[in-house]
């Protein structure tokens, strides 16, 4: 079935409040976002023995990599879904719960990186949220792996949820091998977004 557009969309006094709702969860994520990060950066933690790193030897520097397909992935969920409004709204909600339950975490659990980490470089993070710098202390959970598992849900068709598949694992690997992240880190991304997509749908109709 057909998702009605934008202009039919905006005839309900229901999907009008619906959409200030979004855009409230998804703003107080932001800023959320902006003074944990930073905040958490400044913070001593402890260092996890994960043994499990070990299996991909020596560190390699994937960034490039990492960072296209984590905004590829992010490009393509928006550009996708965006004519579709319960739907991209739906998933603005569902990353904004995303970010949200890793800033709780973050907060709750002071984490020093992995050793031999090689920092990852990121300019868009760097620009938005880490005030310029390389931050090392954004961990628990994968924020990249998250958005990709996003996309892999909002993802139509069949095909692309395939390739998601795919591109996730892939990016999972390089952020092992990089050592950017735990393996824990990397293993509940999907988990803490299959628990946003339940809060989001909770909150708006989930898409069909």
């Amino acid at each position: 079935m057909q998702e009605a557009g934008w202009k039919i969309f905006w005839q309900s006094k229901k999907n009008k409040q619906y959409f200030r709702i979004a855009m409230l969860i998804f703003t107080a994520m932001f800023v959320c976002v902006f003074f944990t990060l930073r905040y958490v950066e400044t913070r001593q933690g402890f260092v996890i023995e994960d043994w499990s790193l070990d299996i991909f030897g020596k560190p390699l520097d994937f960034s490039i990599g990492i960072f296209a397909i984590t905004y590829f992935s992010m490009i393509y969920a928006i550009s996708t879904n965006v004519m579709r409004p319960q739907t991209f709204l739906h998933m603005l909600i569902t990353y904004a719960f995303m970010q949200l339950l890793k800033c709780l975490i973050l907060l709750c659990v002071p984490l020093n990186p992995p050793t031999n980490i090689l920092p990852l470089s990121d300019p868009i993070l760097e620009t938005l949220f880490y005030g310029g710098n390389v931050n090392l202390k954004d961990l628990f959970y994968s924020g990249h792996v998250a958005t990709v598992c996003i996309a892999f849900v909002y993802a139509r068709p069949r095909v692309m949820k395939t390739a998601f598949v795919v591109l996730g694992f892939a990016l999972a690997f390089m952020m092992a091998q990089q050592r950017v992240h735990y393996i824990l880190d990397v293993v509940a991304a999907p988990v803490f977004v299959w628990i946003a997509y339940k809060i989001s749908s909770s909150i708006s109709k989930s898409p069909s």
